[in-house]
């Protein structure tokens, strides 16, 4: 006797994604008579028809064009159960598969399962459903098989987040999807999950069509009883706002730390630098005024010359101070002017004439005339005035200090060059930053280290540059590029 043969019902699809890869209609192209019993549709219907339109002009049992989008929406094969109540008490097995864009279905009424079966199935399926399709991590499966991994098929969150569509990705190897280099990683990573039973986990930074990602990712093998299909279930949570948040942190705890050190400077300076200037000033004036008519006419006038030294260190520290604190508490206003080099250098310089003669400093100038700066002059004398004083403070008796000026494109650069004590490798790498601490000049000059950190903020805010050469035991070498001013 001749088998009877088995009943098939056949559709054609093409299906239509939206901009997140996601199904969310589809053409019916082709449908036999046996396919529209199914569907309890009596009527033969035009052809194509979007399953939209079918569903507002028909009524039918739109239960197996449901379960088989959403089951299609995750895997491009496979199969699933179709219970056709109230129109009849049979549970057909579907078993349907990807062809590019065209989807053949077919429908099988002789396989069928118990109703029991069908209901553990529908549990799965409902588990599937929520766990695979609507979980909030990026979700993909890898087969391995004849020694290469190939991507199955990846969940909704995994599509928006990489910005890998379902074609782009399926029965792809890693190196095909991704590259080479990159591939190579993931394939090392898929390799050491078939090593184990257990769930292998690790960060990854991925550069892919949808961003830059951070990922924590977890591999687990599954082995499949009945076909030994080996599967990889990857999932992978975003991290990625979490770690600009660490990085954001860190970046805070540092600022936080280089606060706590400029204001821990702040007070020592306060406490210490100010204090013993003043101090010292007090102490020299008090011994004056009560032993005047002990001391000689030259202990007096060397008393008065440590006297007037020490109330210069102590208003050149307070000045700076003041300076430093408006600056951080109402912001620096600058006010850009033409302004003459050589005039502001002058007043510069007449302030210093005390400090130049007691240690007989030749001080040399070249190209300082008809420069014309655009600048704020307050800044640029503030400039000039704390640099200089480092120069004759670090300038041996009868040294040499070289200012001279060139112009560079719509730039002036300033040179100022002592030839005086250098500075030391630790000394150079701290210049900028309250962190140092002040060195001693050469004749026993003191400072607090904050006039170099306002000469670059001032200059930073001018739009200008600073740099600087120095060599221990030679001397340091100060470059200050501002802008120059141009005639209309």
């Amino acid at each position: 006797m001749t088998p009877k043969p088995e009943k098939k019902y056949t559709f054609k699809i093409k299906i239509i994604r939206d901009e997140f890869d996601t199904i969310s209609d589809f053409y019916i192209t082709e449908m036999d008579d046996e396919a529209l019993e199914l569907l309890k549709i009596k009527e033969k219907i035009q052809l194509p028809m979007s399953y939209k339109l079918l569903e507002s002009k028909y009524n039918f049992n739109s239960t197996f064009f449901q379960m088989f989008v959403s089951n299609l929406d995750a895997s491009p094969f496979g199969n699933f159960y179709f219970y056709n109540r109230p129109y009849e008490e049979v549970i057909y097995k579907i078993h349907y598969e990807l062809k590019g864009d065209q989807q053949q279905v077919y429908v099988s009424a002789d396989d069928k399962v118990t109703l029991r079966e069908f209901e553990e199935i529908n549990e799965l399926r409902y588990f599937y459903e929520n766990v695979f399709s609507n979980s909030s991590d990026a979700i993909f499966l890898i087969e391995y098989k004849n020694g290469e991994f190939r991507y199955i098929t990846t969940n909704k969150i995994h599509r928006i987040k990489t910005g890998i569509s379902f074609e782009m990705i399926h029965n792809k190897t890693p190196r095909e999807l991704v590259g080479d280099e990159l591939g190579t990683i993931l394939e090392n990573n898929y390799k050491q999950a078939l090593t184990t039973d257990e769930t292998i986990t690790y960060e990854e930074y991925l550069e892919l069509p949808g961003g830059p990602r951070y990922w924590q990712t977890y591999l687990k093998k599954l082995v499949i009883p009945k076909s030994n299909r080996i599967i990889i279930l990857g999932t992978a949570r975003d991290f990625t706002e979490l770690k600009h948040k660490q990085k954001k942190n860190l970046e805070l705890i540092k600022q936080l730390e280089e606060a706590n050190q400029v204001k821990d400077k702040f007070f020592t300076i306060i406490a210490h630098d100010l204090k013993n200037p003043l101090y010292n000033s007090q102490a020299i004036s008090d011994l004056l005024y009560h032993n005047y008519d002990m001391v000689s006419t030259e202990e007096i006038k060397g008393y008065l010359k440590l006297l007037n030294l020490s109330l210069k260190n102590a208003s050149e520290l307070l000045n700076n101070l003041l300076t430093w604190a408006s600056n951080q508490l109402n912001g620096l206003k600058i006010q850009p002017t033409p302004v003459l080099l050589s005039k502001v250098l002058e007043k510069v310089l007449e302030g210093f004439d005390i400090n130049i003669r007691e240690k007989n400093l030749i001080i040399h100038t070249e190209n300082l005339k008809e420069i014309i700066l655009y600048c704020d002059e307050n800044s640029l004398y503030f400039i000039l005035r704390n640099l200089l004083s480092n120069a004759i403070k670090f300038s041996h008796k009868d040294g040499k200090i070289h200012i001279s000026a060139r112009f560079a494109d719509d730039m002036v650069q300033i040179t100022i060059r002592d030839e005086g004590i250098g500075m030391n490798e630790n000394v150079k790498k701290n210049l900028f930053s309250l962190v140092t601490t002040s060195s001693k000049g050469t004749s026993g000059e003191k400072g607090s280290g904050l006039g170099l950190v306002l000469v670059k903020e001032l200059v930073d805010k001018n739009q200008g540059q600073i740099a600087f050469e120095s060599q221990e035991g030679k001397g340091t070498t100060f470059y200050i590029t501002l802008k120059a001013y141009k005639k209309e």
